[in-house]
């Protein structure tokens, strides 16, 4: 089973990724190239494949594979005084988009 798992350098997603590599599923990761590289090489220890990309880039998600089982979309932001009104929108509403 193939899944994909965007905001998988995020906490949630680095737990969830856990217990997915557990079970030995094939994850693919949706991280951006400004990602630390700490949680990457974590990542890839697991066992997990890399893509880089941003879901509020919609060019550079042109190239990832859609041949997905299941899609785990947890990469979004909580709004706050360091995010604007609209940054927010871009990142969860049309970083959605860009995924669907």
């Amino acid at each position: 089973m193939r899944i994909l798992v965007t905001g998988a350098t995020g906490f949630i997603g680095k737990n969830l990724i856990k217990g997915l590599a557990k079970k030995k599923y094939e994850v693919i990761c949706l991280a951006r190239k400004s990602s630390d590289k700490k949680d990457i090489n974590f990542l890839k220890r697991l066992g997990c494949e890399i893509y880089y990309g941003d879901i509020t880039k919609k060019e550079t998600l042109k190239e990832l594979d859609k041949n997905f089982n299941i899609v785990y979309h947890l990469a979004g932001v909580l709004g706050g005084a360091n995010i604007t009104e609209k940054e927010y929108y871009s990142i969860n509403v049309e970083g959605t988009k860009n995924i669907l």
